[in-house]
């Protein structure tokens, strides 16, 4: 943690720490710091699992709505535009597309908020250890560049699975 009793008083993010604890009267020992870990740990994983349910719950709604926005599109169709598609045709719509933009969906959300806890973790590191952030910094952004010949290929992969499908 970066206290040491012994020595002058704290620096850095340990100097942030020692100020709140003496802000909410709580003695700097220990048990204290894994106390307020263990706390700190729990309301995370509270909102970790508030946020999945939230986004799932989003997931469920978006795809059912877009099933009943396209059932009611293809029960209002014309007959003619209807008998010269194959029924399999809506069944894919309605069933494995359908489930495709819902789980990009839940996708997209749980992104987002990766990216947020990311940005946060990343200034947290900083406070740390400016060099060392800089360094897996960089060694990310190089992964991303080394994989971007595999994410074009995953999408194209993607589109060919999804005519495939429709085909079958």
């Amino acid at each position: 943690m970066g206290f040491n009793t012994q020595q002058a008083a704290p620096t850095g993010i340990a100097q942030y720490v020692a100020a709140a604890f003496a802000y909410l009267g709580i003695p700097l020992t220990l048990l204290s710091v894994l106390g307020v870990y263990v706390v700190i740990t729990a309301l995370y994983a509270l909102f970790t699992r508030s946020q999945t349910r939230f986004s799932y719950m989003i997931q469920g709604e978006f795809g059912a709505q877009m099933r009943e926005k396209l059932y009611a599109a293809i029960v209002n169709t014309n007959w003619l535009f209807f008998s010269r598609n194959r029924a399999s045709t809506f069944t894919h719509a309605l069933t494995g597309e359908v489930e495709r933009v819902s789980y990009g969906t839940q996708q997209i959300l749980q992104g987002l908020a990766g990216t947020i806890v990311l940005i946060i973790y990343f200034f947290v590191a900083w406070e740390l250890s400016a060099a060392t952030t800089a360094a897996v910094a960089l060694c990310g952004v190089i992964l991303i560049i080394v994989l971007k010949g595999k994410i074009s290929l995953s999408r194209e992969k993607g589109r060919a699975f999804s005519q495939d499908t429709r085909d079958l």
